[in-house]
């Protein structure tokens, strides 16, 4: 009840960390039936729903009911608030979408680099200006490609 994320929402994050931008102007222009720029929450709902079960990360995660984590609307979510307002009646713009993704990846991708900066020589080092060793990189590398070290 407190939680600010959904586990939905958890997966549709993670997953528009990792869909290029692309799809989701095409997923947009799809269900933007009256050609406004603009989608409604339940218009939005059918474009996650679509980009949920179309891409890798979506097909992954969705619908585990032998762990209880299954994928739901969610209409009460921060996630959902940020999007529409408190009352859900606000549309989301495809450039805001695409902002929040933009701005989520960039996000990420700093937190992981501060990750991987700690216990280093550079760790005091700002991330935009800091470094990290070939190591470390190289085990970020196996991590986003799906090897085993």
């Amino acid at each position: 009840e407190n939680a600010l994320i959904s586990f939905t929402d958890f997966v549709f994050l993670l997953t528009v960390i990792s869909t290029p931008q692309r799809q989701f102007e095409i997923a947009f222009r799809m269900f933007d039936l009256n050609g406004d720029g603009e989608l409604d929450a339940n218009e939005f709902n059918v474009v996650r729903s679509v980009i949920l079960d179309t891409t890798a990360m979506g097909k992954r995660h969705r619908d585990h009911s032998t762990t209880g984590s299954t994928l739901k609307s969610v209409n009460h979510s921060a996630l959902h608030g940020y999007f529409f307002g408190k009352d859900g009646k606000e549309k989301l713009k495809i450039a805001k979408f695409l902002d929040f993704q933009a701005r989520l990846q960039e996000e990420i991708t700093l937190l992981e680099f501060k990750k991987l900066q700690q216990n280093s020589k550079f760790e005091r080092l700002d991330p935009e200006e800091g470094r990290i060793t070939e190591q470390a990189f190289a085990k970020a590398l196996l991590t986003y490609a799906g090897f085993s070290e």
